[in-house]
C-alpha cells in the first residue's frame, strides 16, 4: 500500500474541501492571504506544497518551482516526482515523516 493512498490531509478535512489558491476569488480575503504568502515566501526564498491524497497530485507553490527551477507550465509535481528533490540522505526521514502524519 503507497504512503498516498489516504484520502486526508488534515483529520476531518478531506483533500476535495480544501481550496487551491488559484481558486481564491480576487479581492477576496482569501485571494489577500493568499498574496501574503506568496510575497512572504518569496522573500524568505522557501515555498510550500500540498498534496491530494486521493489522486497524487500535488500543489506548489510559486516559489517552490523558482526553488527548485522548475516551469509550472511544463512540470507537474506527484508525490513520487516531488521527492527527488530531497537529499539522498533526507529522502526516507521525508517519506516516514509523511507517512506518520498521514496514519496519525
Amino acid at each position: 500500500m503507497s504512503i498516498f493512498s489516504k484520502t486526508t490531509l488534515a483529520p476531518g478535512r478531506p483533500a476535495d474541501q480544501i481550496a487551491e489558491p488559484e481558486q481564491a476569488h480576487p479581492g477576496s480575503e482569501v485571494s489577500g492571504y493568499r498574496d501574503y504568502l506568496h510575497l512572504a515566501e518569496k522573500l524568505a526564498h522557501v515555498g510550500h506544497w500540498h498534496a491530494d491524497l486521493a489522486t497524487n497530485a500535488c500543489y506548489w507553490s510559486p516559489e517552490l518551482y523558482a526553488i527548485h527551477g522548475c516551469d509550472p507550465d511544463t512540470y507537474t509535481p506527484t508525490m513520487g516526482n516531488g521527492l527527488a528533490f530531497y537529499h539522498l540522505d533526507d529522502r526516507q526521514s521525508v517519506v516516514d515523516t509523511v507517512a506518520a502524519a498521514i496514519r496519525d
